[in-house]
């Protein structure tokens, strides 16, 4: 049994919530349990989760991890960019209401690294 954290769009196009996914590999058979629908598992499936199913149910596994760590990767950069942009009209004359924004974001961004460095760690 593996657990990994997944995501699904929460909201917002770019907003997205943290996933618990249980995963089940065995010879034969991949069973994954999740309490809302992932967007790695949906997008898998959709496309090419029969290749790489009958490969091995361990491939398929491997390849959700792998789209969800994308995923998070890409969050990471685009919050990084929205931040960084951020920072710089605080400088040029922000106010309270901007530096409430950019901790929010810092601690998004935080969140985000985190958990990706938590998905690189597992995939090692």
């Amino acid at each position: 049994m593996s657990h990994q954290h997944g995501c699904h769009v929460a909201g917002t196009p770019r907003q997205f919530c943290l996933l618990q996914i249980a995963m089940f590999v065995g010879t034969n058979i991949l069973i994954t349990r999740h309490a809302q629908n992932s967007m790695s598992i949906d997008a898998l499936f959709t496309n090419e989760g029969k290749k790489h199913l009958l490969k091995s149910p361990m491939t398929l596994a491997l390849r959700i991890f792998h789209y969800s760590c994308g995923i998070y990767l890409q969050n990471v950069f685009e919050f990084e960019d929205k931040l960084e942009n951020l920072e710089d009209t605080f400088q040029s004359g922000g106010n309270d209401k901007m530096m409430q924004e950019i901790t929010l974001y810092r601690s998004r961004l935080t969140k985000l690294k985190r958990t990706f460095n938590y998905h690189s760690n597992i995939g090692a």
